[in-house]
């Protein structure tokens, strides 16, 4: 069994509080301090996923600020177990980039590498890049088509 930390890179996670409660900050130095402590955990099967944000979630914006998940993987380099992954919105990169970084960031950090793929479903995250929610009804086929794509380009 893995054991996984789930949207660490968003501004108090998915916990829903008012927005003046901040009670985790989404910054490099509080990444750090989670990993040493991740890390001294006496268990092998561990990984972090963020959650993908563009944009604040709503009038609220209870995630508050958000860390781009990529840019996640130079965290990996502060320890040597766990495995990270980066949550990929499918509408927003071209699967060829994604294929080629993600064979390096793999090759450089021990396998450690991993990444999540999303469709889309957020209305504010997908006006954000002109896409219409109407137009995402096939989001899943074009899924499809965006993974065969990626393993066509990472060879």
């Amino acid at each position: 069994m893995q054991i996984g930390y789930f949207a660490f890179n968003a501004s108090n996670g998915i916990s829903m509080v008012k927005k003046d409660k901040t009670l985790w900050h989404a910054n490099y130095e509080n990444f750090l301090w989670l990993i040493r402590e991740i890390e001294n955990i006496n268990y092998d099967k561990l990984f972090l996923l963020p959650i993908a944000r563009w944009v604040g979630s709503g009038k609220d914006n209870l995630t508050g600020d958000a860390v781009e998940t990529t840019s996640l993987a130079s965290v990996l380099l502060s320890q040597s177990r766990i495995n990270i992954f980066s949550t990929i919105h499918t509408f927003a990169y071209k699967p060829q980039a994604i294929a080629h970084s993600s064979v390096f960031l793999n090759e450089a950090f021990s396998n450690r590498y991993k990444i999540n793929l999303v469709s889309g479903w957020k209305e504010d995250e997908l006006d954000y890049f002109g896409i219409n929610q109407n137009d995402t009804k096939n989001r899943y086929e074009e899924l499809g088509f965006w993974v065969e794509e990626f393993k066509n380009s990472e060879k």
